[in-house]
């Protein structure tokens, strides 16, 4: 039992620190929609005036983000775009930015657990 406990501090522990690497990121996300008046369409569309590249995750199991905007980020509690981190390791876990930071406490087929400016969906 103690294993398990330890694997999942170290767990959240790694995605504790991708949110506080992400902030860069989110504020190239943000920079772009004031200046353009909407959200860009891709991350690739922040190189290079917000960023020089795009950024990875750092997690080598989940090397990269996914980036949804306008009607498809709507869905998802009607936020205009969300950035996200699939980790599908036998579930369909998924880690979470909403700019709007309206994250369900249940919903998408499990329950959130907030880390930082983050959420991660445990199914």
């Amino acid at each position: 039992m103690g294993a398990v406990v330890w694997g999942e501090s170290i767990r959240s522990d790694a995605f504790h620190d991708l949110a506080a690497r992400s902030k860069e990121l989110i504020c190239a996300i943000k920079r772009y929609e004031i200046d353009e008046g909407r959200a860009p369409d891709s991350l690739e569309h922040l190189v290079p005036n917000y960023l020089p590249s795009v950024p990875g995750t750092g997690i080598r199991a989940y090397p990269e983000f996914r980036f949804l905007s306008g009607e498809e980020a709507k869905g998802f509690e009607g936020n205009p775009w969300i950035v996200c981190v699939d980790c599908f390791t036998g579930s369909f876990d998924t880690f979470y930015y909403f700019p709007l930071q309206n994250y369900p406490q249940n919903g998408y087929g499990g329950s959130f657990e907030r880390m930082g400016d983050w959420a991660y969906l445990h199914e």
